[in-house]
């Protein structure tokens, strides 16, 4: 089966965090109606999948399974597994599927209209038939791991294909969490958690490249942004890499396996909506020196492309 990425891409933010998923109700693999928000006095692992896929649900399933015999409290974990499948995955075919790995799991269904209405709310993707004329089609889907901390709010999302033992650092920092953690900050952080303003500040032009490692453009857009520094680095321009919604310690991880060594910055409480108007990712906006926004490009960008650098460079002359 071919691996899905999710095309587009788009954030979302309250004046509070970023409004990424939400509370829904499905029915689990004992019959009995399953809300989310039941849930919220635990971490919980959330991913979408069928259980009929071949290769990327078992093996997502047995990747939690490891990462939860990693951790101190694994029983303050809730696993959620939700079928994009209900033709073929009855509560009944789910709880015998799920017997396989651990009962601690839960598996939930519901119609095909409320599947696909939650994962919109998640950022999530699948390909199920609404009314399939066979039984043996295979289910193109997303596949990241959504780990939410105690309350509801995203922690940080796992691509799939990373080893257990990140799934387990993620899983372990929001049960370190306290609940009652407030945000109070109302401006952008360095990955020392001071408050630091960048727009309008110097003589030079400011680039503000936002991203979040949820998202697959941003991250397949690494690779060349990176390659594109020692270009970049000769404009007249403060660059940033600004990261919406993780936390600090998410996002040393996250940039170990997905390397950018621009000047990094965070955005934990909705400033870069509620100043800059940013709701979709990536995104690149460049504000002159006096902070007046002169342009921004929407959606991943060729960085190695001159075309692209020269038509960037003549907004800082």
């Amino acid at each position: 089966m071919i691996r899905s990425i999710m095309v587009s891409v788009v954030l979302l933010w309250s004046s509070a965090a970023l409004a990424l998923g939400g509370d829904f109700q499905l029915t689990d693999q004992h019959g009995k109606v399953f809300r989310l928000s039941d849930h919220q006095d635990k971490v919980i692992a959330l991913f979408f999948g069928y259980t009929h896929c071949p290769d990327i649900c078992p093996d997502t399933l047995s990747t939690v399974g490891s990462a939860l015999s990693m951790l101190n409290d694994p029983d303050d974990v809730q696993v959620v597994f939700v079928s994009v499948d209900p033709s073929r995955d009855s509560p009944q075919h789910l709880n015998g599927y799920l017997a396989y790995f651990d009962e601690r799991y839960v598996g939930v269904t519901g119609s095909w209209s409320d599947l696909k209405r939650i994962a919109r709310q998640w950022n999530a993707r699948f390909n199920t038939p609404e009314k399939p004329v066979n039984k043996g089609y295979f289910v193109d889907h997303s596949a990241d791991v959504y780990v939410i901390e105690r309350g509801g709010k995203v922690h940080g999302i796992v691509p799939y294909g990373l080893p257990a033992e990140h799934l387990a650092n993620v899983l372990q920092g929001a049960l370190s969490l306290n609940e009652n953690t407030t945000l109070v900050s109302s401006s952008l952080v360095d990955l020392n958690g001071l408050a630091v303003e960048v727009v309008g500040q110097t003589d030079r032009a400011t680039v503000l490249h936002f991203w979040a490692s949820w998202c697959v453009p941003c991250r397949e857009e690494f690779s060349d942004l990176e390659a594109a520094k020692p270009t970049l680095a000769k404009l007249p321009t403060d660059f940033y890499a600004v990261n919406l919604g993780d936390r600090q310690e998410g996002i040393h991880r996250f940039l170990a396996d997905y390397p950018l060594s621009y000047a990094m910055l965070s955005d934990r409480t909705g400033i870069s909506e509620r100043r800059w108007g940013v709701k979709t990712l990536p995104l690149t906006v460049v504000f002159s020196p006096d902070g007046k926004e002169l342009v921004r490009f929407s959606g991943a960008q060729s960085w190695l492309d001159e075309s692209f650098v020269e038509e960037l460079s003549k907004y800082l002359r």
